[in-house]
């Protein structure tokens, strides 16, 4: 059975502590009862503890445990103790501003850029995978097969691994009237 695409209807940026409560939350959940699961306590990040930007607009944890944030447009880093930023100073890539992250395969981190370039981060290196494309994009995820996936306003668009340019998806009856946001693989 192939991978669905799933759809998620636009939501508005959340501080970054109420991110990180949906996280605990969810692991305890999974966990079962409230007595097996840890515990865990919160904590509100700003721009002293060195979050970019209190403007989170993207969020993603790589399979390394990275928690990745894009906030102001600038993509930072967080270990559980410092947030580590990463700018044109870091990278040429990084030139535009960062409009979405989505974690990939291995420790990859997909970055989609303001100039519509797709970035991967993995195994501490920037490259460049998809150069400059008209956009607007919004959103970026991988499936199993390393395919990759963004929302170019207004269409899901697929970029085959062994291709070169974006197709677009058929998604179904009304997905275009929904003004999606963002995008999650199932799988």
């Amino acid at each position: 059975m192939p991978e669905a695409v799933l759809y998620s209807p636009p939501m508005p940026p959340m501080p970054f502590v109420v991110l990180v409560a949906l996280a605990a939350s969810a692991m305890t959940a999974r966990l079962g009862s409230a007595q097996d699961a840890p515990t865990y306590s919160d904590r509100y990040f700003t721009t002293r503890d060195g979050l970019p930007s209190q403007a989170l607009t993207g969020i993603a944890q790589t399979r390394d445990g990275y928690l990745w944030v894009v906030a102001g447009g600038l993509l930072s880093r967080f270990d559980g103790v410092v947030f580590r930023s990463y700018s044109a100073g870091s990278s040429a890539l990084l030139q535009s501003r960062v409009l979405a992250i989505g974690a990939g395969l291995g420790d990859t981190l997909w970055i989609l850029g303001q100039s519509g370039a797709v970035v991967a981060f993995a195994s501490g290196r920037f490259s460049e995978v998809v150069p400059p494309t008209p956009g607007p994009f919004r959103a970026i995820a991988q499936d199993a097969r390393g395919d990759l996936y963004a929302i170019r306003t207004p269409n899901v668009v697929r970029l085959a691994r062994e291709r070169s340019a974006w197709v677009e998806v058929k998604p179904g009856v009304g997905v275009r009237e929904m003004g999606l946001q963002s995008l999650g693989i199932d799988g």
